[in-house]
């Protein structure tokens, strides 16, 4: 199968930026509207088949944010592996590539190639299909549910049901059988009744067909007349012509006489001019014989004197090889010099070492000391245990004498704590006192709280009785000024002023009364209350009587400090004994010390016999003297390789210099003052003879150009010489003066061709063919047949003007006829409506041509394609039917399906509800892309198809879509419930970060 593996987005409509891995054969896509369903299954059809045009009614989803307009997808293909094809904008439909696996690149062909010739249309029509071909079942009619069904089946979209629907309609609006209201029906009545009256007017006039018998035979006359008289003008215009034509044509004879006396002259064309070319080259090419032959003498004896010296240059590759190892030989002489002096600087370390150790070891000693890693990490370690064991005891004896000062201030200060504790007799007696002077200081509390409240009463009470005095003056104040606005009314006799008098006065009363009522109920109840807290404070005062009160303050703190150092106390005794258990332990610790310090001595001693070395140096210096140890091995070894180093240097520089020595004396006899003298020498030598045969070698590649360019034009003077001796033969002559003459006689000929051409030229103006000439030639006096010619010419006329007035005599007789009646009407409205009628038949024939072919394309498709495609719907829709329906027929005239039920009983497809049509929808759609389409296993993308299904019928059909294996299937959603029906490792969701934008 085809599939998608990767999609990658870099803008598409809202989507930027992101990639989906399809990893399973069914993918399903989860996302709530507006999430991008559509945008991603719009995107995988634009990648495929190219973004939809302006002109397209298709969403282009060109992105909002950014100006990168596409992406690629990743698919593979069973016969060529692994595609990536990417579209991005460009042209009308995007610019794409496509990288094949193997790495062979293409456009749109290649793509073409790999999609099987499948375009967009076929695509969507049978592999991508969403809610849409099932919301047209639910808008059609009952008896159209057959053709969209039927039509669906056929090409995988109603398009068919819908062109014969078209048809059909367009058939009957035009023509029906028995029909009035239809075109032709209404033009076929209205020309019958027109053919009849015209055949009424007719038979009224009996001798028009006559006259129009009379008038095409005038006609006919007439046409013939005007043939002869065109004939007989272009004669006379040929004669006229001939006239001045005929001395050219005479002239033209004698040239062709004159020019027959040249006929068996031979000479080669322009044999003059090539003559003279080949002339002047002979001479050039001469000159340049003997210019070539002058430089070759010149070289020739250069060359002599440039012969270098081949011995030398022989060796020159092993010369330079030797001269070319100076700087290595010098630099072994540096090295050499340097590894001298860190010799000398090695044997002055080794030396200090000998004296920091001061210890009589020898050179064989040394080496046979064990300086490993592992006896480095066991001096290491036992000079740190020893360092640790000291630091351990002084810390011991530190920590030792810290504690037992610490232990005899805990014990003192225990002791002083205990004497300042109050006895239990005191305690108890401080404590009784304590709370009888706590009730007495109540008492006294509670008679000052009343007293403060007393107070407050009285400030209330007398508050009030202000605010009711200022409440009466404002109540008088109103009532007042009340009184006199309703006298000033009165008194101008403004009702409405003593009106608004007396409903203020009454409201203000009102108001008043409420006031004053409210007023005396809140001093009723503060009266009552003071009474009460004056009889609280008097009872209050009378149990507390006059007994004197203790200084509480001073009880609570006598209490206080006791309780303190009681609790002191107890926290003194607990770190006493913490304190003797710590002096406990650290005693403990100095026998753990003592322990392992022998123990570590044996150690050492160990160490001390391993390095060789003094006890008493491995108890205080271990580990430094291990690192002197390793650090004289590791010179002594560095001391050896510098000494095999040295030697090394040594020998190569022999090497060197015998060899350099022995070429210097081979080539020169006189002595060298060094051994750089004589490399550069002999490298100077070696450069100048490579320099001079250099100078030999182009010296000697000129001579043999000069050579090649001399045979070049030796073999370029025999061309010519071989060309003018062709000339002569051709001329038929030997010598060039016999050449020359013959040249005359040919350029007198050609004279002849030039002037015959030019007579023949303007001969050809007059237009004569060759049979025209002959025969003009033929008479012997042209001027006498133009007269006769000009003659019948004018007869002709005269018969052409007698005709065309019998013609117009007869014509108007014909008019007046035509004009006399209803004829000339009725002819006109019959025509009319003919040619009416004839141009709605052509509309006619055009639909009923397409009805026909459409209908014997499916009765055809009936016969042969369609049984192999119902038997697999037949198939899925059992399943999808739960086995209620077996078998699916199509009708045998039209268009359209019979179902059979599981009972024998036949249903057409407009008899099934909405659900069971929706079910046939999606066998079919499914069927045609397991039969017709098998050979294109391309990718099913479905849009939320199965909303209107119930639970039953979504199961069944997605159990029946996991088993199209042979597609991948790319199933979109926004609805939850569809979820639990797939594996989680095959959902996308439109909200995780999978679909992110990528950062």
């Amino acid at each position: 199968m085809v599939r998608i593996k990767t999609i990658t987005i870099y803008g598409y409509g809202k989507l930027e930026n992101t990639t989906i891995d399809l990893d399973a054969d069914i993918q399903v896509f989860f996302g709530e509207n507006e999430a991008g369903k559509s945008t991603i299954m719009s995107f995988i059809h634009s990648i495929l088949f190219g973004f939809p045009t302006k002109v397209q009614t298709e969403l282009r989803y060109e992105p909002k944010l950014q100006h990168k307009y596409g992406g690629k997808l990743t698919v593979w293909f069973p016969e060529h592996g692994l595609a990536t094809i990417e579209r991005v904008k460009g042209k009308a439909a995007g610019d794409v590539t496509v990288v094949l696996e193997n790495g062979q690149k293409g456009q749109e062909q290649l793509l073409g190639e790999l999609l099987q010739g499948v375009d967009k249309g076929l695509y969507q029509s049978i592999f991508s299909f969403n809610l849409d071909g099932l919301q047209n079942i639910h808008g059609l009619k009952s008896e159209e549910i057959g053709r969209f069904l039927f039509s669906t089946g056929v090409i995988g979209s109603d398009s068919i049901s819908k062109a014969d629907n078209e048809l059909q309609k367009e058939l009957d609006s035009r023509f029906r059988p028995n029909g009035k209201k239809p075109v032709l029906n209404e033009l076929l009545l209205d020309l019958k009744d027109a053919h009849q009256q015209l055949k009424s007017a007719e038979r009224t006039n009996g001798q028009y067909r006559e006259l129009l018998e009379r008038r095409d035979q005038l006609a006919e006359e007439l046409e013939a007349a005007e043939a002869d008289t065109a004939s007989l003008a272009s004669n006379i215009t040929k004669l006229e012509k001939w006239v001045q034509a005929a001395p050219i044509a005479l002239e033209i004879e004698v040239t062709e006489g004159n020019r027959k006396n040249y006929e068996n002259l031979a000479f080669p064309n322009a044999g003059l001019e090539r003559w003279e070319r080949i002339k002047d080259r002979m001479l050039t090419v001469q000159s340049q014989i003997q210019h070539v032959q002058n430089k070759m003498k010149v070289l020739t004896e250069k060359q002599t004197q440039l012969q270098p010296n081949e011995k030398l240059l022989k060796a020159a590759g092993e010369i330079e090889e030797a001269s070319g190892k100076m700087p290595v030989y010098e630099e072994l002489q540096k090295r050499k010099n340097q590894l001298i002096s860190q010799l000398s600087m090695l044997e002055k370390d080794i030396k200090v070492l000998q004296e920091k150790l001061h210890i009589p070891l020898t050179t064989d000693d040394i080496s046979e000391i064990n300086t490993s890693i592992f006896m480095k990490e066991q001096c290491a370690n036992a000079d740190a245990k020893q360092k640790s064991l000291k630091s351990s005891r002084l810390e011991l004896d530190s920590r030792l004498k810290e504690e037992q000062l610490q232990l005899e201030a805990l014990e003192h200060s225990t002791a002083e704590m205990e004497a300042r504790l109050l006895s239990d007799e005191n305690r108890k007696e401080l404590e009784r006192q304590l709370k009888a002077a706590e009730n007495i200081s109540w008492h006294k509390e509670k008679v000052a709280m009343l007293a403060r409240d007393l107070d407050n009463v009285q400030n209330q009470l007398e508050a009030n009785r202000k605010s009711h005095f200022a409440a009466n003056m404002q109540f008088l104040f109103i009532l007042i000024m009340l009184i006199v606005i309703g006298l000033a009314g009165a008194a101008e006799k403004l009702t409405y002023l003593v009106l608004a008098a007396v409903i203020g006065g009454v409201a203000a009363i009102i108001y008043y009364m409420t006031r004053i009522k409210s007023a005396q109920k809140e001093r009723s109840n503060l009266q009552g209350k003071a009474k009460r807290l004056k009889r609280e404070n008097a009872a209050t005062n009378e149990g507390t009587g006059t007994s004197e009160v203790s200084d509480v303050f001073a009880l609570k703190e006598a209490l206080e400090r006791d309780n303190q150092a009681r609790e002191n106390y107890s926290l003194n005794l607990v770190k006493l004994e913490q304190q003797t258990r710590e002096y406990d332990r650290i005693l403990h610790g100095f026998e753990s010390w003592e322990h392992q310090y022998r123990e570590h001595q044996q150690v050492l001693k160990e160490l001390s016999i391993a390095l060789k070395i003094p006890e008493q140096l491995a108890r205080d210096f271990i580990y430094d003297a291990y690192l002197l140890l390793d650090e004289w091995k590791m010179k002594l070894k560095d001391k050896w390789a510098i000494l095999e180093d040295i030697s090394e240097i040594e020998k190569e520089s022999e090497q060197i210099a015998a060899r350099i020595s022995s070429y210097y004396e081979q080539f020169f006899s006189a002595g060298a003052e060094s051994l750089t003298f004589m490399s550069i020498q002999l490298v100077n030598s070696v450069r100048d003879e490579k320099e001079k045969k250099i100078y030999w070698q182009e010296n000697q590649r000129a001579i043999e150009e000069y050579i090649q360019e001399l045979n070049g034009l030796e073999g370029e003077l025999s061309i010519f010489s071989s060309e003018a001796a062709e000339l002569l033969a051709l001329a038929e002559v030997e010598t060039e003066e016999e050449y020359r003459k013959k040249g005359e006689l040919y350029t007198e000929k050609l004279s002849l061709d030039a002037k015959l051409f030019a007579l023949q030229e303007k001969l050809a103006h007059f237009r004569f063919s060759q049979e025209e000439i002959d025969v003009l030639c033929s008479l012997e006096n042209p001027e006498a047949e133009k007269s006769r010619l000009t003659e019948k010419l004018a007869q002709k006329n005269d018969r052409i003007k007698q005709i065309m007035k019998d013609s117009a005599t007869t014509g108007v007789t014909i008019s007046e006829l035509e004009s006399g009646g209803t004829y000339t009407e009725k002819l006109h409205l019959f025509k009319q409506l003919k040619d009416e009628f004839q141009e709605e038949v052509k509309e006619w024939g055009k639909y009923a041509a397409a009805k026909h072919f459409l209908t014997k394309t499916v009765n055809a498709y009936k016969d042969k394609q369609l049984p192999v495609m119902l038997q697999k719907a037949e198939e899925y829709f059992a399943i999808l039917t739960d086995g209620q329906y077996v078998r699916i027929l199509p009708k045998e005239e039209g268009i359209g399906f019979l179902l059979e039920s599981a009972n024998n009983t036949f249903f057409e497809a407009k008899e099934l509800s909405r659900g069971t049509a929706e079910q046939l929808y999606v066998a079919i759609r499914l069927a045609l892309t397991q039969t017709f389409y098998q050979k294109y296993p391309l990718p099913i993308i479905i849009d939320d198809s199965f909303v209107n299904f119930d639970s039953k019928r979504t199961k069944k059909v997605l159990e029946l879509l996991k088993t199209c294996r042979d597609n991948q299937l790319l199933f979109f959603t926004c609805h939850s419930h569809l979820l639990e029906h797939f594996p989680k490792g095959q959902i996308h969701s439109l909200m995780q970060p999978s679909l992110e934008r990528d950062r």
